[in-house]
């Protein structure tokens, strides 16, 4: 009977001690993936709270249909790597257009794109990533080819 009673303590033990260590680890990977970090070239690092598009479903969607966009939001679409094509078709808002390669670095930028333009912007190069913010932002912030890109898609961090 005190053998099964320790066994109890101990179980209790393992979760209390475990259970908040899955949280923190949980919490981390949330921010981590909610969150994206740019790097320019000058050094400055700009944080952008971002949706994730990995799905077609949601590749098709994208920001289509949007209002508005928080001065800080984007979305992260985590594509196949291969040359990218994006249009603006249903799409009510002017963004940048970003697109990265697998190591994190900027390799085109689209800036203040025709709302519900159909005209294909292509990534030009092989790309896996593609980053969509508010119009103007990418001048706003100095944000350029080259300039690296922090998320835990890209393996950076």
């Amino acid at each position: 009977m005190l053998n099964k009673i320790n066994k109890v303590k101990l179980a209790m033990v393992f979760l209390l001690l475990i259970l908040p260590a899955l949280y923190v680890y949980y919490s981390i990977h949330k921010m981590l993936n909610d969150n994206l970090v740019i790097e320019t070239s000058s050094r400055r690092i700009y944080r952008f709270k971002i949706e994730i598009a990995d799905e077609p479903e949601e590749w098709k969607k994208g920001l289509m249909f949007r209002q508005e966009l928080c001065e800080h939001c984007g979305m992260l679409f985590k594509l196949p790597e291969r040359v990218q094509q994006f249009w603006m078709k249903d799409t009510f808002i002017p963004l940048d257009i970003i697109y990265i390669d697998n190591k994190g670095i900027i390799k085109k930028i689209y800036k203040m794109t025709t709302p519900e333009s159909l005209s294909p912007l292509s990534s030009e190069v092989s790309v896996n990533g593609v980053l969509e913010i508010n119009g103007g932002m990418s001048d706003k912030l100095k944000i350029s080819v080259g300039d690296e890109v922090f998320h835990p898609y890209f393996g950076n961090l």
